[in-house]
């Protein structure tokens, strides 16, 4: 023994270590990858300046859980073009701008394919509705938009041309199904 200093024991070194890496392997757990969830963050907590750029993309975003109330005053972007596409095809020019009939085919009963579109970031697709209660197309419409109408399946009379495809549904009555529907078509840069 030299002068009075003992080697600590075996048991005396374990516990040390385990004491070291329970503080250290605690902390890094709390903030690991995934740790941190909705119930530990207080409201508002998560501004838009401590999102990194293109970090919330549609495939983190569950089905439904934004909408128009959720999002700001020019969120989507500006628009670059537009067109009111009525039930019978053909674009409505009078309220239309940047979408013509020679961006455009409808193939029947309900698929609406367009191509050569002015450059854009996001396409949303708006089912137009009407009072008349004797309209039953008209009373529950469904509209559902392709980014990748060849992936899709759709509007492959285009020969790969088409960059989007809408498609129109009635969801209620005897005549439920694929439908040509109106809508609104409106591009976002």
């Amino acid at each position: 023994m030299r002068d009075g200093i003992r080697r600590p024991s075996p048991a005396l070194v374990l516990s040390l270590v385990a004491v070291f890496l329970s503080l250290g392997g605690g902390a890094y757990a709390a903030f690991g990858p995934g740790s941190v969830g909705t119930r530990a963050l207080k409201q508002g907590a998560v501004t838009k300046s401590k999102i990194r750029a293109k970090a919330v993309t549609r495939n983190k975003i569950a089905p439904r859980a934004v909408g128009p109330a959720q999002l700001g005053n020019g969120a989507l972007g500006a628009a670059v073009a537009y067109a009111r596409i009525p039930a019978t095809g053909g674009v409505d020019e009078s309220r239309s701008r940047g979408i013509t009939d020679d961006n455009f085919l409808r193939v029947p009963p309900a698929q609406y394919c367009f191509y050569d579109l002015p450059d854009y970031r996001t396409a949303v697709a708006i089912p137009l509705t009407t009072a008349d209660p004797e309209d039953i197309y008209l009373r529950s419409p469904l509209v559902t938009v392709s980014l990748d109408p060849k992936e899709d399946g759709l509007c492959t009379n285009f020969d790969d041309q088409a960059t989007l495809a809408v498609i129109t549904r009635n969801l209620l009555g005897p005549e439920a199904g694929p439908a040509p529907l109106p809508f609104n078509l409106v591009l976002f840069k």
